[in-house]
């Protein structure tokens, strides 16, 4: 007991720094409007597994520790914030204690659920609205409830359909979640032989993922991210560089001693210009901005809390004008890294903080 209250403390120190709503340091400065998602409050139709299970503990460490996503209002399709409706580790913890109370047993085996991303969102077609519902998790087993294995991992994304979509994601999230208490019964079968860790280990690994100096300062280099590792450590290996917007694309050239022209850029994560961040993807450039540990795309920011204006396209595009900036730093990216979703794909919102793609 004396040990389970000592990581509990620590569990709780840590989500209170980083992943709870609304108590955030990156709280807007506004309130926007928001859309609270409630989790469903029914326990599944599941039995006891072979191997007994007598409690599943969760970790949120979630990147965006401020929203699960957008989602669509009004006549419009306006997208606004989708939020929890209570702080993260009880969203999350109080869910998975009712929906999967039906298979725990008095004494058995303790699951770990560590919730690396629960990103939800919708988009309207011609013909049918569709919702997306993404989960990335780890799971752990511990036989003696101080040391844990990781026995499976999950990053997988749902797609529903329906005339409502907006008021069945508590469904959807349930689904998935199911899905990785699926996996995680069938990996507590094959008897893993993963390493050992303790409650402290595995939380010291999650801070670890978002030890990172571009989310540990917010003082950006300027110059060109050539790679997503160089955005990470935020030293851009450009430091001059020009940008120019010709038939709706975007240009970036490196500038040498002298501000002679250098050699285009052909390949480039993104940029920084005047303290502002930009996604460099297709021949444009995205404007993005911190949000708790991860980065979401500014355009679906209320104007209100916005950090990042694009002011400098004022500056850069000279002549261009303001035709130019809507085309090169606004607009619809589709998520085309999930390779089981071709068409009908969900809106790009947030960065992937693991791997720098976009993801919704």
């Amino acid at each position: 007991m004396k040990h389970i209250l000592t990581v509990s403390l620590l569990l709780v120190q840590f989500l209170s720094a980083k992943a709870q709503y609304p108590t955030d340091n990156d709280l807007p400065e506004k309130a926007e409007r928001v859309k609270k998602i409630k989790l469903s409050s029914q326990p599944a139709d599941i039995s006891a597994p072979a191997v007994p299970i007598a409690g599943i503990k969760v970790i949120p460490s979630c990147g965006d520790t401020l929203r699960l996503g957008f989602v669509q209002v009004g006549m419009a399709n306006k997208k606004i914030s989708a939020v929890p409706d209570k702080p993260w580790n009880a969203y999350l913890q109080d869910f998975v204690d009712t929906r999967f109370k039906p298979a725990l047993t008095a004494s058995g085996a303790q699951l770990l659920w560590v919730v690396e991303d629960l990103r939800i969102n919708e988009r309207t077609f011609a013909m049918s609205e569709k919702a997306y519902v993404r989960l990335k998790a780890n799971a752990y087993l511990s036989r003696d409830n101080a040391h844990y294995q990781l026995i499976s991992s999950l990053d997988t994304v749902l797609l529903k359909g329906g005339m409502d979509v907006t008021h069945k994601h508590d469904q959807n999230i349930a689904e998935v979640f199911e899905l990785l208490w699926s996996r995680s019964v069938d990996a507590s079968n094959t008897g893993a032989e993963n390493a050992t860790l303790t409650m402290a280990d595995v939380v010291s690994k999650e801070q670890n993922r978002f030890a990172l100096p571009i989310l540990q300062t917010t003082t950006y280099k300027p110059g060109v991210y050539k790679t997503y590792q160089e955005f990470l450590n935020n030293q851009p290996s450009i430091e001059k560089f020009n940008v120019e917007i010709k038939k709706r694309k975007v240009t970036i050239q490196e500038m040498g001693a002298n501000d002679n022209a250098g050699p285009v850029v052909e390949e480039a994560w993104g940029i920084c210009k005047d303290g502002e961040l930009y996604k460099y993807y297709k021949e444009r450039l995205i404007p993005i901005e911190k949000s708790g540990n991860s980065f979401v795309l500014s355009n679906y920011l209320d104007a209100i809390n916005r950090r990042n204006k694009a002011i400098f396209w004022g500056a850069m595009a000279g002549g261009v004008g303001g035709a130019a900036f809507g085309l090169t730093t606004t607009g619809l990216f589709n998520v085309e890294t999930i390779p089981y979703i071709t068409r009908q794909q969900p809106e790009a919102t947030t960065v992937d903080i693991d791997n720098g793609t976009l993801m919704f």
